[in-house]
């Protein structure tokens, strides 16, 4: 537990390469949001109703998530790579 919050404080830091990634953090915190907000959801009394909803979060972070890895792809690749 302490390396994991060492390694949240050391990404923080732009100066050290040890840490996690922004990607990575980046995920991190979308998959938390939805989670959390899947959660109260479901402890709502309408979440019949809110159906519709959900699978908008849902899809929303899977796009934003595709997204994250695409352009992470594109910003990385040396000149000599082919996609």
């Amino acid at each position: 537990m302490k390396q994991i919050i060492n390694n949240l404080l050391n990404s923080l830091d732009n100066k050290k390469d040890t840490g996690f990634s922004g990607k990575k953090l980046t995920i991190i915190s979308i998959v938390a949001c939805v989670i959390f907000g899947h959660y109260k959801l479901y402890q709502s009394d309408n979440w019949n109703q809110l159906f519709v909803s959900v699978l908008t979060i849902d899809f929303g972070t899977i796009l934003t998530l595709f997204g994250l890895n695409i352009t992470d792809k594109k910003l990385n690749t040396t000149p000599n790579e082919t996609n």
